[in-house]
């Protein structure tokens, strides 16, 4: 997951031409790039996204926004450091699946996969391949009386 976390602004300096502060994030601090918010003061609390300030946002919804995250349990998995990160993606269950969304006890990418693969066999969809091709003979729709509807009349 990637969130935007609010913090507040401990310090100010620069990193040669990069604007950079210390935000405290309820209680880890990290240092962030605030070049896009040039209106953050020491004192001020911002939204932070992976690594830059983003906007400038009140205390009391800042507070607001930490409590929840934390009562979520997102604001440690958030803040970890990378080597936290690692460990804590290698130690959790691994799914067989390119988007994760199956659990690995049971695979729903398996089963529709066999499902696209049945309707690929010609044995299993010749009904709905006749009623489709408008030039199939065996298509009910290409009779003589429906085709040309002056065969039909006397």
């Amino acid at each position: 997951m990637c969130l935007a976390i609010p913090g507040k602004v401990e310090e100010i300096t620069t990193d040669g031409m990069i604007r950079v502060g210390r935000v405290n994030f309820g209680g880890v601090v990290k240092n962030v790039c605030l070049d896009y918010v040039p209106e953050v003061v020491v004192g001020d609390y911002t939204i932070v996204h992976v690594g830059f300030a983003i906007s400038k946002i009140d205390e009391a919804t800042a507070e607001q926004t930490l409590a929840d995250f934390r009562a979520l349990g997102v604001l440690d998995e958030e803040l970890a450091s990378e080597d936290e990160a690692f460990l804590r993606a290698a130690r959790s269950p691994q799914s067989r699946c390119p988007d994760g969304s199956c659990s690995n006890q049971s695979c729903a990418c398996e089963s529709s996969s066999a499902n696209s693969a049945n309707s690929a066999n010609p044995a299993s969809s010749a009904n709905s391949a006749n009623s489709a091709n408008p030039a199939n003979p065996a298509n009910p729709a290409n009779s003589a009386s429906s085709a040309n509807p002056a065969a039909s009349k006397p």
